[in-house]
Parts: structure tokens; sequence; C-alpha cells
């Protein structure tokens, strides 16, 4: 008993130094030294609502839908939102590149999927563009760290 209780103190002190000098790190790096990011969608709404990224950063969101029907991450800007609600797309996803596509995630109910995403400046939020979602409030702001 008395070396399991010495081991223990041992093992938290250090525990403990390291953490201390790891203080200064984020606690949400992935192992590649990527931040990650979870996230999840409902109906009819992000969560996180906000994302704060510095320019240049990349950063891998974990995805999870926890709602009933399919949800969307979708990484955009102002100009494509409005030409998506002035119904420049019948089909939202006819007439995207494949480069669009990769900026992209369609979750089924309970599904999970990642996205890692370098932000340049040309984001400025998430949002699930599937019929009537974007409209009930599905959007994730991008604030780029000054």
């Amino acid at each position: 008993m008395k070396k399991t209780l010495t081991l223990a103190i041992a093992a938290a002190l250090v525990a403990a130094a390291c953490g201390t000098a790891a203080d200064d790190l984020p606690t949400d790096l992935g192992s590649d030294g990527i931040r990650v990011v979870g996230v999840t969608l409902s109906e009819f709404y992000f969560s996180p609502a906000v994302v704060e990224v510095e320019q240049g950063e990349t950063v891998r969101f974990v995805v999870t839908n926890d709602g009933v029907a399919e949800h969307e991450f979708e990484l955009s800007n102002d100009a494509a939102i409005e030409e998506h609600l002035e119904g420049g797309h019948d089909e939202h996803d006819e007439g995207m590149d494949d480069m669009d596509m990769t900026e992209k995630l369609t979750l089924a109910p309970g599904e999970t999927g990642e996205l890692t995403v370098t932000f340049d400046g040309g984001y400025g939020w998430v949002v699930c563009l599937i019929p009537g979602h974007y409209e009930a409030g599905m959007m994730m702001e991008v604030v780029y760290q000054k």
C-alpha cells in the first residue's frame, strides 16, 4: 500500500511538472500540431456559434450531427450565401467545383466527420445550406483574430 501511494504521488508530481511547462500551449492541439475544434450540429444551430481563427491557421473540425435531419458544415462567405439565397443554385451543390466540395461535410443524423481547413481570409461563415436550414439559423461565424 505504501509503495502504491508513493508511486501515485510521484506520478502526480511528474504530471504537474509537465503541465506547467505546457501551460502556454492550447489544450486542443492534435498529435500533428493542428488545432482541433469540436462542432455540434442540430435543429437548427451550430455549437459553438463562433469560431476564432488566425490568418493562415489550419484547423481540423470534428463535426457531429446530433440532430434528426441531415445537416451540412460548409465554409462560405457573404457573397456565396447571398447567391444561394437569391436562387443561384437550384440544387445547392450544382455548379460547385471540386475545390468548393472539399470545404464541406454533409452528415446524416448521428454521423461524425472531419474537415481540415487553412483560413486565408476568404471565409466568414460556416453554414448549412440545405433548404430552410440557414434561414432557420444554422450558421457559425468565423472571426479572424488580429
